[in-house]
């Protein structure tokens, strides 16, 4: 199909490939999430079942050619061997977590050696971190290291406290999937050394960038250091962190695939000015953005998108064209079937989604979008002067950021439906805004924590660093307190189905829509929550509900508009979270019983979250209110 649309005249996209590793890639992960989380067994009967299983499909693939079997026969081969081996590997990895967790519970904590292998997370108790335990030198298993002091990444301590076994609840089971198979409850600290080994010099260097931007001191820094450094423990005990889960932009925070394009491109203009010959920069530019990498403290999803890019360099080098869905593809296979629990890593599975749909989606979203704003009138007009044709270009590319923001929301919101049961419905126009001011963020904060390193500090460099922080601070504060930022979503298989059943139906049949029919759908996709949100404000009739917080109390009383909210649970953001899922969007008074941690604890979640006209604390406990309630004026 050649029919031209699109803000610039771009015909309509053709179908996506689908590359071939996908289908193996999606067996895999199912094969080894159903091992992994109790679905099935992972005892010796499911291994006897397993192997003759690969047995057969590995015989079948290599006697195809000899007996001259027919093509229809080789991929559903291919795809039992894939999850047979994927579901073998994830039985190993959980009968070596037995075997880990028994050797931990056979020696005193005292005796092991605990390295940090991610930064602390803040909790109501103090922080939480995942830990490598090792005996002699040797690994044993992972843990969760619970501490009274923050831990940063790659510090080895040796400390006195009780180990505990992880029970059988949902949280327990989700542990043991991501390889976790016990806690640490650490009560004293006897001794805590810096990164050593190969990688220590530069987990130093992290260090020293962290200390430089000095996520402590505001909300900004801590912003800044997320964006910069992948450290997030200040910012996670920030206010601010709620309203960007709210606005759909934690991935602005959360090192990946876009940090690395930003700073590869910049090193490879660099070293694109050098007189080095091709490979030589190359292999430059894979080192040290390996290297950042390394700095961001090495999440899944910027290793993912290091090694994909990786083979799109050797494919530079072997002169072929890279593709970017097939390199993804392949990289996550061969990510999960090295390590199992990635394939219940939602990190992991939201990286690899995202870029999949991106690869699938954005070029006809670019055009559904295109074709549904433009103007033929108006272009004509505009194209006539120098600033008329800018501003097409410019509108233009604010279309295609658009797309390819809708395109990764959409190849996400299968997964996202079921961890969180929640849509942003202005993700994609946070993240289009958002964006430009976050990657700004890498290279000026990067330069500054450097250059303060050497003792170069530039105050220029600290000035606008600060402002662009504020900028994304006030613009993220406006755009959480829009009523349908965000909407609960019904979660489980059910809202899996919903989110999928659409996006295989555009796969399927790659609809080619008139102009009238899609700015119908625009208008529908646009209006429908706003009626929704409007209903719900003026048509909900009187209720009071007992809000689900965990330990502790928090009762909603409504009527129409006005919502009261008696206590608020413990200190975390769990009735924020339940407030959002009953679609509150304010409330004309919180009243608070009493000054207990599960009663008033949950307060301070809501300072940014949603409008408060009032706080009312009991009579003979108002004397007594603490700095971390909050006074009203925060509110």
């Amino acid at each position: 199909m050649s029919s031209r649309g699109g803000a610039s005249g771009e015909r309509f996209p053709d179908r996506p490939h689908l590359p071939v590793t996908i289908p193996p890639l999606v067996c895999a992960i199912l094969a080894e999430r159903a091992v992994l989380t109790g679905r099935l067994p992972s005892g010796p009967g499911t291994r006897t079942f397993l192997v003759p299983l690969l047995v057969l499909s590995a015989g079948v693939l290599l006697l195809r050619r000899g007996r001259g079997l027919g093509r229809a026969l080789v991929w559903p081969c291919v795809l039992v061997a894939v999850a047979s081996l994927g579901g073998l590997a994830a039985c190993g990895s959980l009968a070596e977590g037995r075997r880990g967790l028994e050797a931990l519970s056979s020696v005193p904590v005292s005796s092991l050696e605990l390295r940090t292998v991610e930064d602390s997370h803040p909790t109501r108790r103090g922080f939480l971190t995942r830990a490598e335990a090792s005996l002699d030198d040797r690994r044993i298993a992972d843990v969760y290291l619970s501490t009274r002091e923050e831990l940063s990444l790659g510090h080895t301590v040796s400390c006195v406290g009780r180990l505990r076994e992880l029970g059988d609840d949902d949280f327990a089971i989700s542990c043991r999937a991501r390889g976790i198979v016990a806690s640490v409850s650490v009560s004293h600290v006897r001794g805590s050394s810096r990164p050593g080994g190969a990688l220590g010099p530069v987990l130093r260097l992290r260090e020293a960038l962290v200390g430089a931007l000095d996520p402590g001191s505001s909300p900004e820094r801590a912003l800044v250091a997320g964006v910069c450094c992948g450290y997030r423990t200040a910012l996670m005990g920030d206010p601010s962190y709620e309203l960007i889960k709210l606005c759909g932009v934690a991935h602005l925070v959360a090192v990946s695939g876009s940090h690395l394009s930003i700073v590869t491109g910049i090193i490879a203009g660099a070293l694109g000015r050098t007189a080095l010959r091709p490979p030589s920069r190359i292999a430059l530019l894979a080192s040290l953005s390996g290297i950042f990498v390394l700095l961001c403290g090495s999440p899944v999803s910027a290793v993912r998108a290091w090694l994909m890019s990786l083979v799109a360099m050797g494919s530079q080098l072997a002169g072929r064209r890279a593709h970017s869905a097939s390199s993804a593809g392949v990289v996550a296979l061969c990510m999960a079937m090295a390590d199992p629990h990635l394939s219940c890593d939602l990190g992991f599975l939201l990286s690899v989604s995202s870029v999949l749909g991106l690869c699938a989606l954005s070029r006809y979203l670019s055009w559904a979008l295109g074709t549904a704003l433009r103007l033929p009138h108006l272009e004509r007009l505009l194209v006539r002067r120098a600033a008329g044709r800018r501003a097409l270009h410019c509108g233009g590319a604010l279309v295609d950021a658009l797309a390819a923001s809708l395109a990764a929301q959409a190849a996400t919101l299968p997964i996202s439906t079921v961890a969180f049961g929640r849509l942003p419905l202005l993700g994609p126009f946070a993240s289009v805004l958002l964006s430009p001011i976050a990657y700004a963020m890498i290279p000026v904060g990067l330069a500054h924590a450097l250059l303060s390193n050497v003792g170069l500090g530039m105050r220029a460099l600290g000035l606008a660093l600060d402002a662009l922080a504020g900028a994304f601070g006030r613009v993220l504060t406006l755009l959480a307190g829009l009523p349908w930022t965000s909407r609960t979503l019904m979660g489980g298989p059910w809202g899996f189905l919903a989110a999928m059943v659409p996006l295989a139906l555009v796969l399927a049949f790659w609809p080619h829509p008139s102009r009238r029919t899609l700015r119908a759908f625009m208008a529908l996709s646009l209006g429908v929550p706003v009626v929704l949100t409007l209903c719900a404000g003026v048509l909900q009739g009187p209720r009071v509900c007992v809000l689900d917080v965990g330990q502790g109390d928090a009762v909603l009383v409504q009527d129409g508009r006005s919502a009261v909210l008696v206590d608020a649970g413990p200190a975390d953001d769990s009735c924020a979270r339940e407030l959002a899922r009953l679609n509150v969007r304010r409330l004309d008074a919180v009243v608070v019983t009493h000054l207990h941690d599960d009663h008033y604890g949950g307060v301070r979640s809501l300072v940014g979250c949603i409008p408060v006209g009032s706080v009312l604390v009991g009579q003979g406990a108002s004397g007594n209110v603490p700095p971390s309630l909050g006074m009203p004026q925060d509110f």
